[in-house]
Formats: C-alpha cells, structure tokens, sequence
C-alpha cells in the first residue's frame, strides 16, 4: 500500500489532541479524497477502509466518522470520473459498504444521543443515493429507521432517509411501505401538521412530514386508491387536501402548496383506471362518495388558492414573487384538469355558480374583484377538457353578469377580472357560437 504517496501531514492532522480529532476529521476528509480521486485505486487501492481505520484508532466519534462518510460520497458523486477509472473506483467505495452499514446499525440500536443519530441517518441517506448499499444491508437498517420517525428530534433526518428508500422501487415493498403509511396516517403526525395548518407556519419537522407524504403517495398512490374505504386512505388524502391547500398566498406567505399538486394527478389516474365514477343513477362504486367529497374540496381549495390579494398588497409584491405566484397559477390550472376529469360538469357547475354570485351587478362600485377573478380563472383553465356540446353550465355563465362587466374601471383588480373574463370567452368561442343568442 502506498502509504508514502500522501501528504506526510496528513496522520498527524488527524491523529491531534483528544478534543480536536473529530473535528480537524472532517478538515481532512475533503484533502483525503481528492488525494484518492488522483491517485486511487492504482497507488491506494484501500484508501476509504484505511481511513476511517486510522479515523477509529484515533479516537474519532462516531459523529466525526459519519461527516466524513458523507463528504467522502458527495465529493465522489461530483467527481469526473470516467468509463473503468470510475468503475475501479466506486468499487473501493462499494467494499466498505458492510463495515459503514454495521457502524449505522450500531448507532440506530444503542439509543445514543439525537446528534448521533441524525449523523447516521444522514450519511445513511448519502450511501443510498449513491446506491453502494444492497438489498440485504437496508433489509437490515431500514426498520431501525422507522422508530425514529416519530421522535421530533430525529423525524426531520429520518423522514429525508425513508424519502430516498422509497425511490427503491425494487425494495420497496408494499409490505414494506405500509409502516411508512401506518406512520403518515397516524394521530401524531395530523397533530403537526393541522397545527402548522392553524398557526399557517411550516416548521422544519412539518415539512419534512409534508414531503414524505408526497414522496409516499408518489409510490404508494395505487394502494391508496385501491384501499380507498379504508379510513387510513381518506386521512392520507385529506392530508394531502390539506397541504395543497396551506393557508396564504403561494410564494409570499406559503411555498409548500405547491408541493402536492402533481400528486392529484396520480390519483385522478388511479381513479379512472379503477372505474370510480358516478353513474347516471347516482349508485356507482361506494368509493365514489370519498372521491367526490375529497376532489370538490380540491377544486374549492384551489380557487382559493389562486386568487390574488388586494391591489395594495400585489403591488408590494417583488417582481420575482409576482412571478412564482403566475407560475403557481398555472399548476393549479393544470390540477383543476385532472379534477374535472373525475367530477366532470358537476364542477363546472360548482364554479359557474361561484363566478355569478361573485361577479359585480355595477361595476362602477369600488371593490376587490379577486374572488370572481379566481372562479372564471378556474372556468378557463379546464376548457380543454370540457367537451364541445357542453351547454347547460356555461349557458348560465354567459346568461349571467359576465357579460355586463366590461365598462371602464381602472382598478387594477377590475382589469385583471376583464382580462380573465376575456380569456373565457376565447377558450369557449366554439360553445358559444353553438348558443344562437350570444
């Protein structure tokens, strides 16, 4: 081994006083990588295993160990490594898998301190990202993941782990995920999230809740669907309801809403696939209920979500919150989509009769025009999908005062209702030439 071909310096960096080792560790990690990406696995072939040796015998914590295994993984993924060299080289890397599992196994059993922990939990993250732990290594750690889960000490660390599991579609199981739902359904994280709800303050551990719920429905939605009289499904999808509709305008006082918008899409998806619709009768599948109550408090959510704040406020806005608001507009629209796929007319109805009830009889009257605003923004955004001889909703749209609104008024509110109006009647201009009196 070519221990000559380093730095001379380097032992004695990392072998210094008791109460400094662990840091001037992690000073070294960074030197002692880049000394391998230039002259391993050729000159240094165990330069990994050696190091966290020499780190161990030290006296280096565990702690110190771990920072240094997640410099070492993120570096190397940095790297420009190529063809063989970076084969040869991960492998190295790949051989000090079951040492670095063991090490995290023992912290995970041994009920040591939180830091200890979330140093673990992190590195084991790292390791799985880089894919060098197989089957049989997180067979073993993951349950030991799970318990920490529910401690707000260690949930946010342990939340971002379980996050990259589940991108191991081959590991994870439906056997396997279901704690993970058990855990997102559960009495305790509903308390934290309603409460970041209430106080409409999202704090490290709810959204790290937030985002596992996500990354739980991206992989589990056809279960969920498929489960859907159960009471776990309809707490996970009201939990979902709940985050896409955080209180506060998206980008100025939220940025998390956004979060869960294309999960809505899987589940539309899932929903059609499994024939859940209404029939004529109104007696289809008895999962029809839970899907109708849930997706028309997505579609009432939303048009919430996507009005605009007094003028005062808007015009306070920087341009970049502008912006990401505009954006945030447009995914919502997207999302209205895959509602009306499923509640079909029905939501066109329900958004028809929120515009006319919101839409100024005289619009001389001063006033905030957001909601009316919102609701016909709503009706535009999912004309693609209504069909062309679609008549008895929008008839009482454009029978309604819709129509009478264009007289001049320089509120910026009331022009952006104009424009928004404007932009129904172009997406709706073959339904409306089917109506002779319009």
């Amino acid at each position: 081994m070519a221990l000559d071909k380093r730095p001379s310096g380097l032992s004695a960096r990392i072998t210094t006083s008791q109460t400094r080792r662990a840091h001037r560790a992690q000073e070294a990690s960074p030197a002692v990588t880049g000394l391998s990406l230039r002259i391993a696995p050729k000159n240094w072939s165990d330069w990994l295993l050696e190091t966290l040796v020499r780190l161990s015998a030290s006296g280096c914590s565990r702690t110190g160990l771990y920072e240094v295994l997640t410099t070492v993984i993120e570096d190397v993924s940095r790297a420009d490594l190529v063809g063989s060299r970076r084969v040869e080289y991960e492998q190295v890397i790949s051989n000090v898998a079951p040492q670095v599992s063991e090490t995290i196994r023992q912290s995970l059993t041994a009920t040591p301190q939180a830091d200890e922990v979330n140093s673990a939990l992190r590195c084991l993250q790292g390791w799985i990202a880089k894919r060098d732990l197989n089957a049989d290594l997180l067979s073993t750690l993951y349950p030991l993941i799970l318990p920490y889960l529910a401690n707000e000490a260690t949930c946010v660390a342990a939340c971002a782990c379980v996050e990259d599991i589940l991108l191991e579609m081959s590991f994870s199981t439906r056997t396997r995920v279901s704690p993970i739902l058990d855990f997102c359904a559960s009495p305790q994280v509903g308390s934290i999230l309603q409460r970041a709800q209430t106080d409409q303050d999202m704090d490290d551990i709810s959204l790290a809740l937030f985002k596992l719920l996500v990354a739980t429905f991206e992989h589990s939605y056809t279960v969920i669907v498929e489960e859907l009289q159960s009471s776990r499904s309809i707490i996970l999808l009201q939990r979902l309801l709940m985050l896409t509709c955080f209180p506060g305008y998206h980008a100025s006082d939220e940025q998390v809403s956004d979060l869960g918008l294309p999960i809505w899409a899987y589940v539309q998806e899932e929903v059609s696939d499994n024939g859940i619709v209404a029939t004529e009768s109104g007696f289809g599948d008895p999962r029809w209920t839970t899907v109708r109550e849930v997706f028309e408090a997505l579609v009432g959510g939303l048009r919430v979500k996507v009005e605009y704040p007094p003028d005062a406020d808007y015009q306070a806005w920087p341009k970049d919150i502008k912006q990401a608001f505009a954006r945030y507009r447009v995914d919502a629209g997207d999302c209205l989509i895959n509602s009306y796929y499923v509640l079909r007319n029905a939501m066109l109805g329900m958004l028809v009769a929120a515009a006319n009830g919101q839409l100024p009889q005289d619009s001389s009257i001063p006033g905030n025009y957001s909601q009316a605003e919102a609701s016909l923004y709503c009706i535009a955004a999912v004309q693609e999908a209504v069909p062309e001889d679609e008549d008895t909703y929008l008839d009482k749209l454009f029978a309604g005062p819709m129509l009478s609104i264009f007289s001049p008024n320089s509120s910026p509110s009331f022009v952006r209702l104009q424009t928004t109006a404007l932009r129904v009647i172009g997406r709706y201009i073959c339904i409306i030439h089917c109506f002779a009196k319009y």
